[in-house]
């Protein structure tokens, strides 16, 4: 079978050529997470209080005011869909995020997929579309921090690292 042409999400990780290249990528060496960062913070004040207790507080109450950040991006590929979808899956998995849930349509897929926390921001969600067109393929893909007024270039890497992950692969 040809996998490039594929849509479907489950056929492509059940195909070996494809698991091939998924597990080629590297995923990155051990960051701080952002509630790590904010723990050791605590402790060099001698703070007798967590503040990832208190963060996690902050967060849930902006974020239900509707306080949040994020981005968005298309882009149109003249390369077959399936071939995208996997240089999709390959840029997630360089960078450490995890695919939480797929939603499968005839014509393409929707990937919701963790944005990992870190010194710049609290964890996100990055939302990917990718659709077959007659050229090729089309992806969308909008970040989404809750809780957050800004994210200090987050998102636009995250961003950056997806889309230019589905050209070189």
């Amino acid at each position: 079978m040809d996998w490039q042409y594929e849509v479907n999400y489950e056929t492509l990780i059940h195909n070996q050529e494809v698991r091939d290249l998924l597990v080629k990528q590297k995923s990155p060496e051990n960051r701080m997470t952002g509630e790590e960062f904010i723990e050791s913070f605590g402790k060099v004040l001698g703070l007798p209080v967590s503040l990832v207790s208190i963060a996690s507080i902050a967060q849930e109450v902006y974020g239900r005011l509707g306080i949040g950040t994020g981005k968005a991006r298309s882009e149109r590929y003249s390369r077959p869909v399936g071939r995208v979808i996997v240089g999709a899956l390959c840029a997630l998995a360089k960078g450490g995020y995890k695919v939480q849930d797929v939603r499968q349509a005839s014509d393409g897929c929707m990937l919701t997929c963790e944005i990992p926390s870190d010194m710049f921001s609290f964890a996100g969600q990055l939302l990917i579309t990718i659709e077959r067109t007659p050229e090729g393929a089309s992806v969308n893909a909008n970040t989404h921090i809750k809780g957050q007024l800004y994210d200090w270039g987050k998102s636009k890497r995250c961003l950056s690292q997806l889309f230019d992950g589905i050209v070189v692969n």
